[in-house]
């Protein structure tokens, strides 16, 4: 009793990232020891990773440099001998790779939004006394992004690349139809219809905007993760849009003459008030299962515009059917599209906050060790970690350290990680686990059925009380920072306190 005592007002006096780390690490030993016994040993020594979560690679990545233009490979490594075009290019291409290339981006994006401003300013009629400024401010507009696409060409380090590149190729888009408006406009052989052709042409400058913006490539990214159920959805449509309309161009009864049935008609009822001159005819709009077509496409997809409507009960039958019919077949692929682009957008947002998460050089340290390897030398010196299995999420020890939010540890975080081992290895508060120091473990041999069922619930049950943890660890992280901030508001509400009085 005195002993369990004791080990109370031990466990009182811990700090409260003590407490936090201890749960952590014994997630990661329960971790370990499901790894040791499902997984067959590591061959050779596993790296510890740099960011704190594991991309997967259905995740969202934003294409980089490198990617579209592997010709930029070789120009990474003569990073010490850029030339003139290597910086033109790196500047207009890449807005990440300096200030002035992102200032660059910064104005082409303006242009591209004046541009398209003015594009719609123009066919105001109020705008008339205008026109003459509105053309200089597009005349400017185009005149930047002219200056771009020469520069980027004769710049970019492979012509092949250039040309596969589907962004270039809108650049060169938005740009031609206004040089061609103008050759063509002081001709007498251009047409009214070709000129129009041009200026819908010009449209295609707000496209530019993918080059700059994560969340158009981003959607376009999502779209093609859902080009399976997108393929659903066109053959599903098909097949319904077909077969209503064939049922409707049939159930739609018609006379001879292709006029609806007067007790069905609008137009020649007989208890309309005055009656219809006779003979009435009332055609059709079904006349073919062609014309169904357009009406079938209209209500499937919920637009209804009512211009055409079926006249008989087992033509309003269908109808309805067939309204029901496209609100089931659209909502489910849409659901798909929406739930691939929120992993995506989540995914991005991981990547910014592992982006935040780099590897801090300490000029404490002569042999540049970074924190994160700091980090995992503690952890093995402490017998926590193995060093062929690294199963502590670093993102965990970052939300307990870093009180501020800074995305990083100082020395004085990592001191109190340090100190937080040594307490919990004084009084082992944690098991130690012997397989994260022993490589010679000799797997179990193959078990029997009842062997295996025992095993598949053993290891359900240290699944869910790892989940339990995990669960247990995030709510006692929100609420340090909720704590946090209402002290900071406390105090706040102190200073404030203090100057009415």
């Amino acid at each position: 009793m005195a002993a369990g005592t004791s080990h109370a007002q031990t466990l009182a006096q811990l700090p409260n990232t003590a407490l936090a780390l201890s749960r952590i690490l014994e997630r990661g030993r329960r971790k370990l020891e499901t790894m040791d016994r499902y997984l067959p040993p590591p061959t050779s020594h596993i790296p510890p990773p740099v960011a704190p979560v594991s991309r997967k690679s259905s995740g969202y990545q934003q294409g980089t440099l490198h990617d579209r233009y592997p010709s930029m490979r070789l120009i990474a490594k003569h990073a010490n001998q850029q030339t003139w075009r290597v910086r033109l290019w790196l500047v207009l291409q890449d807005p990440s790779s300096s200030r002035l290339a992102r200032v660059v981006s910064t104005v082409l994006i303006v242009a591209v939004v004046l541009a398209t401003c003015v594009f719609l300013l123009q066919t105001e009629p109020s705008f008339e006394p205008y026109a003459s400024t509105l053309s200089y401010l597009e005349t400017l507009c185009v005149a930047l992004f002219t200056i771009d696409v020469l520069v980027r060409f004769l710049c970019v380090p492979h012509l092949g690349e250039f040309a596969r590149d589907v962004f270039n190729w809108i650049d060169v888009a938005s740009v031609v139809p206004f040089y061609l408006e103008a050759f063509l406009a002081n001709r007498p052989m251009a047409s009214l219809s070709s000129l129009r052709a041009l200026r819908l042409l010009r449209v295609a400058r707000i496209f530019k905007l993918s080059r700059y913006t994560s969340s158009i490539q981003m959607f376009l990214h999502a779209i093609r993760e859902s080009s399976q159920a997108l393929f659903i959805l066109l053959f599903l449509v098909s097949i319904t849009m077909l077969f209503f309309s064939s049922a409707l161009y049939y159930a739609n009864a018609v006379d001879e003459a292709g006029c609806i049935p007067a007790i069905h008609s609008v137009l020649c009822s007989p208890l309309r008030e005055p009656a219809p001159p006779a003979p009435c005819c009332h055609p059709t709009p079904f006349y073919s299962i062609a014309a169904a077509l357009w009406w079938c496409i209209a209500t499937m997809t919920t637009v209804g515009y009512g211009d055409d409507v079926p006249a008989t009960p087992p033509a309003q039958a269908i109808a309805s059917v067939a309204l029901l019919a496209g609100i089931l077949i659209l909502s489910l692929p849409t659901s798909v599209i929406g739930s691939n682009f929120q992993r995506l957008f989540r995914a991005a947002h991981t990547q910014v906050s592992d982006e935040r998460w780099v590897e801090q050089r300490t000029t404490d340290q002569p042999c540049s060790q970074t924190k994160v390897e700091r980090m995992q030398s503690l952890l093995l010196a402490f017998r926590w970690s193995n060093p062929d299995r690294h199963v502590i999420e670093y993102s965990d020890l970052l939300s307990i350290y870093d009180e501020k939010d800074k995305g990083h540890l100082s020395d004085s975080d990592m001191d109190t990680f340090r100190h937080d081992l040594e307490r919990l290895d004084a009084i082992n508060l944690v098991e130690h686990t012997k397989r994260a120091t022993r490589s010679d473990v000799k797997k179990e041999p193959r078990l029997e059925t009842h062997a295996r069922r025992d095993r598949f619930l053993a290891t359900a049950d240290e699944t869910i009380q790892y989940r339990l943890l995990e669960s247990e660890a995030l709510l006692e992280s929100k609420l340090r920072h909720i704590i946090q901030r209402i002290v900071a508001l406390d105090q706040k509400l102190h200073v404030l306190s203090e100057d009415v009085e």
